[in-house]
């Protein structure tokens, strides 16, 4: 019998996240998925502008590039959770 309640428990716990909770995570893992893309465009990029670099005249080429290529995010993990978790509360209090 306990162990029923204990699994009960705990599914409870898991059913009951709240919506700013679901908001958050969902918003978290485009951002992982974004900057994973990001970080390997910038790492692309930096290849890619050292041999041009040793090739090319002035590196007129890798000025106009620049602006096409997104820095990588430098916030951590906690910070843009943080900062997407203030968003999600102020959805949900429908302002």
């Amino acid at each position: 019998m306990k162990m029923f309640f204990i699994a009960a428990s705990f599914l409870m716990l898991v059913g009951c996240q709240s919506e700013v909770d679901k908001c958050v995570e969902s918003e978290m893992k485009a951002w992982d998925s974004q900057q994973q893309k990001i970080r390997k465009d910038w790492e692309d990029w930096k290849v890619r502008s050292k041999q041009q670099e040793k090739n090319s005249n002035g590196g007129r080429d890798l000025t106009l590039e620049l602006g096409l290529v997104v820095k990588p995010d430098e916030r951590s993990r906690l910070e843009v959770e943080a900062d997407e978790r203030k968003s999600c509360m102020y959805i949900a209090s429908g302002k």
